[in-house]
């Protein structure tokens, strides 16, 4: 079926200037309105303020260092640097918008900013009423994609609780357990260089980036590889097991632990790489980063600049709670074990996407209408 083809600029307005952005040292785990940001998290936190999106619409909010996409049909402030708000013009759906840019591949060119290359694509513009009808397919299979979705948070939040009731809450300590400086406790700290692009190749070492890091979590499912050079600059970017990662660019805070068996790997200037002293358990203090707690800490270190960014000295002022290493290899255990139960969900959302990836080729095909 052969539908016509728009220019993106011609089908999208970006109401992104004129809104007031919201440093993420502003936000709060609470407040009157939401505040949606270039994130992985749907919502990236709330304020009490009052200044919301100017729109008419609901509208589809595009990370553009990230490329995540979101649909926002409700009243929101916009978070940071790095955010477009886009509103479909008439004659477009906001659904099927969305629904196409899920389906979009765009060039990925690491934290460099990617809206660039998304004004450059076409959409298909069927009828109004038929852009309705395969929303309206599409939605119900991504229901399906989001109910895994709901269930791995489910056991995030499984995790948080054990934490809880073994070392209560880290904010307040009421447990006294000792609490040291991240600078205390380093072996080795470095972070990525620029300059590797030269060195990609189709096979050959892993190049880890700030998408191959979650909230104490490793992701390999977008990897590139390099062929490094024999120099020093390798050699001190060069990851071995019981390494963090940590995040000190895009969303701060992210960490993973490099795995034992790992193959050779290196990480680009978007990450930090800290080796801790064999006394600290590497595992915990990674889960540690990534609940509020040191969420909260990181939010406190972006200064309000422009693009948030972590120095050396503010990752060495980090605060962990250090109860005995035993303590804290019981409580690694309990998390390998729902490790394994998210595995599981993990596959099945992988194999979801896949599914819905094909059903989007073949919506914006016209083989889902008549």
């Amino acid at each position: 079926m052969k539908w016509e083809m728009v220019k993106f600029i011609d089908a999208v307005n970006d109401v992104t200037g004129g809104n007031r952005k919201f440093q993420t040292s502003e936000y709060l785990s609470l407040g009157n309105n939401p505040i949606i940001d270039q994130g992985e998290t749907f919502i990236g936190g709330f304020t009490n303020s009052d200044e919301i999106v100017n729109r008419t619409k609901p509208v589809v909010v595009f990370g553009d260092h990230t490329k995540t996409v979101k649909l926002v049909d409700f009243d929101f402030c916009l978070g940071a640097d790095g955010v477009k708000v886009l509103e479909p013009k008439d004659g477009l759906d906001t659904r099927f918008l969305y629904f196409y840019l899920l389906g979009t591949k765009l060039p990925n060119v690491g934290y460099s900013r990617h809206y660039k290359f998304l004004k450059e694509i076409f959409i298909p513009l069927p009828a109004l009423a038929t852009q309705r009808r395969i929303a309206k397919i599409l939605d119900k299979a991504d229901a399906l994609r989001q109910k895994d979705q709901a269930l791995l948070r489910k056991y995030d939040e499984l995790a948080q609780a054990v934490f809880v009731d073994m070392f209560g809450d880290p904010v307040r300590n009421e447990k006294g357990w000792e609490v040291r400086k991240l600078g205390e406790s380093i072996e080795f700290m470095t972070s990525g260089s620029r300059g590797w692009a030269q060195y990609y190749s189709l096979k050959g070492s892993l190049f880890l980036r700030i998408n191959n890091v979650g909230y104490n979590e490793l992701r390999l499912n977008d990897i590139i590889f390099v062929n490094p050079p024999n120099n020093a600059e390798a050699v001190r970017t060069l990851v071995s097991p019981g390494d963090i990662l940590l995040s000190i660019t895009a969303d701060l805070g992210r960490t993973c632990v490099i795995p034992n068996d790992f193959p050779k790997a290196y990480i680009n200037q978007h990450l930090a790489l800290i080796r801790m002293r064999k006394e600290y358990n590497p595992f915990f203090f990674s889960h540690l980063l990534s609940t509020d707690y040191g969420k909260n800490q990181f939010n406190k270190l972006n200064k309000g600049g422009v693009k948030a960014g972590l120095n050396f000295s503010d990752i060495q002022s980090l605060t962990f709670l250090n109860p005995p290493i035993n303590k804290q290899t019981e409580y690694m255990n309990k998390i390998r074990t729902i490790n394994a139960q998210k595995s599981v969900i993990k596959t099945s959302i992988e194999n979801s996407y896949t599914l819905f990836q094909s059903l989007l080729q073949k919506a914006f095909k016209g083989e889902l209408v008549e």
